[in-house]
């Protein structure tokens, strides 16, 4: 018996759907992630509520969270088949081993709490449907980052994080914090259950006694309310004011160019593994990408030493031409603890700067020297998302090493930059690397091999690209990774 079929018959998989993919990948925190892709045989079909057998009408991508296989985390990953019915209606499978499918478009209202199974143990963070009083999702840990996680489900079944207006707890601010960040149209009311169970317990005391801790509980509270409140609120303002300079920045180094298209005679001149990448992944007459917006998701590692992994979310704009882009990301440090960060490079300067909440700044870097090589390094790397910026008609330059390899030299202003591509069996660029990128050692720059690995290609707008990444530092001490992340959200501009 062959993997496939021993883990379809575990997972009591039959008729037209198996196994027909497993793939160890890097885990969120931190190891490896076993993910079971299922597959539809084709000319299969699915019986509709009457037991009528109709044809697959087409298919959408989902994953689902199974429980673990030993000490890896376990992805079932499916094209889940639709099937059109004899009234013409379009229903969607029930996957084996899935729970049945929710529906969250219509949800507006989320109600938030969390619990542990005793005092200081590992926590839970649930988000419970207001109007149908089911749950949700359930997401391990609490704080900001467990309400971003729970954002996650929601937007992975085709749900907007706007259509939520409406949230219900009574818990931190730290999570008021996660709530604002997920879901930017949302009111938070106070939750009355919390606020009766608070009375009641108040009201066990002497008049004298209850008046007192009254007073200074209310003190206290306002106090640490405002503060908490004011201090997100400046933050949330000075960073967005900082975020809205860099682009203004980045748009007004843009170059005023025609609509152009790729023409497949530019390959001839190149590598034959460069070629053969670009022929797999761009498509006669594809329009040269001038803008992309991205949308990551992942997990960056603060230490090197220790290796310690906090998620982040970020927003990215990048134009290529001239090249440059702005990061901003959001790194959760801990419950109620936010850093902010910008990387960018803007009109030949390169920035990084990160700050707690987005008002007290840890260090900050911006020059025309190191700092940008080691931007412009990161939009070289990153390339491979908007594939038409490795063309020599937008400022690539190859030259060969091997059958697998070749080097690429990008020169903005005064920066001359030169990085290896490595292409794997498949064709497709799999690893890039430079050997002296400016490494951030407290205040200074000094120069360290890095690495960036890209992996999980698809098909997006009719380019094919790696959705998921890591990237490293090359130190005596051995390879070090620091950022693994997803692109979930991800529009062209061209």
């Amino acid at each position: 018996m062959n993997s496939e079929r021993l883990f379809g018959t575990a997972l009591g998989l039959h008729g037209p759907c198996g196994v027909d993919g497993i793939e160890l990948k890097p885990g969120e925190r931190g190891g490896e992630a076993l993910h079971l892709t299922i597959g539809l045989a084709r000319g299969g079909g699915f019986a509709e509520g009457g037991g009528q057998t109709c044809p697959v009408h087409d298919t959408v991508p989902h994953t689902w969270r199974h429980i673990n296989f030993f000490e890896h985390a376990c992805y079932l990953q499916c094209q889940v088949p639709r099937i059109k019915t004899r009234d013409g209606r379009v229903e969607t499978v029930q996957v084996p081993r899935a729970r049945k499918r929710d529906d969250p478009s219509a949800v507006t209202g989320l109600g938030f709490d969390e619990t542990s199974s005793r005092k200081g143990y590992d926590y839970i963070t649930i988000g419970v449907d207001m109007d149908s009083e089911r749950l949700l999702h359930a997401e391990p840990g609490k704080g900001a980052g467990a309400i971003v996680g729970i954002q996650r489900y929601p937007a992975s079944q085709e749900a907007k994080p706007g259509q939520i207006v409406a949230a219900s707890m009574d818990m931190p601010p730290a999570f008021m914090v996660g709530v604002a960040r997920a879901f930017p149209n949302v009111k938070i009311p106070f939750d009355p259950a919390h606020h009766g169970r608070h009375d009641r317990s108040v009201n066990t005391m002497s008049p004298s006694i209850r008046e007192q801790s009254m007073k200074w509980v209310l003190l206290g509270g306002v106090v640490l309310l405002v503060v908490a409140i004011g201090l997100w609120g400046i933050g949330q303002w000075r960073w967005s004011q900082k975020t809205r300079v860099l682009l203004d920045q980045l748009e007004a180094a843009r170059a005023a160019l025609p609509t152009e298209r790729f023409d497949p005679r530019e390959l001839d001149v190149l590598p034959e593994p460069v070629a053969r990448h670009l022929r797999l992944v761009l498509s006669p007459g594809t329009p040269i990408v001038r803008a992309a917006d991205v949308v990551h998701e992942g997990t960056f590692n603060m230490d090197l030493a220790k290796g310690v992994w906090k998620p982040f979310t970020s927003r990215q704009r990048v134009l290529t031409r001239r090249p440059g882009f702005v990061w901003d990301g959001w790194v959760a440090m801990a419950p109620g603890l936010a850093v902010h960060v910008h990387d960018a490079y803007v009109d030949g300067e390169g920035v990084l700067e990160p700050a707690i909440l987005g008002v007290f700044t840890l260090v900050n870097l911006r020059d025309r020297g190191e700092v940008a090589r080691g931007e412009l390094m990161r939009y070289m790397a990153e390339a491979a998302w908007y594939p038409t910026a490795l063309l020599p008609s937008q400022g690539m330059q190859w030259e060969p090493i091997d059958d697998r390899s070749a080097r690429a030299t990008l020169v903005d202003g005064d920066i001359r930059l030169t990085m290896t591509f490595h292409f794997g069996d498949d064709g497709l660029i799999e690893t890039i690397r430079a050997e002296d990128r400016g490494y951030a050692d407290g205040g200074r720059i000094v120069p360290m091999p890095w690495e960036g690995r890209m992996f999980d290609y698809r098909r997006r707008d009719g380019m094919l690209i790696p959705m998921q990444g890591e990237v490293a530092w090359l130190t005596p001490r051995g390879r070090k990774p620091y950022w693994r992340g997803t692109i979930t959200e991800l529009t062209y501009r061209y």
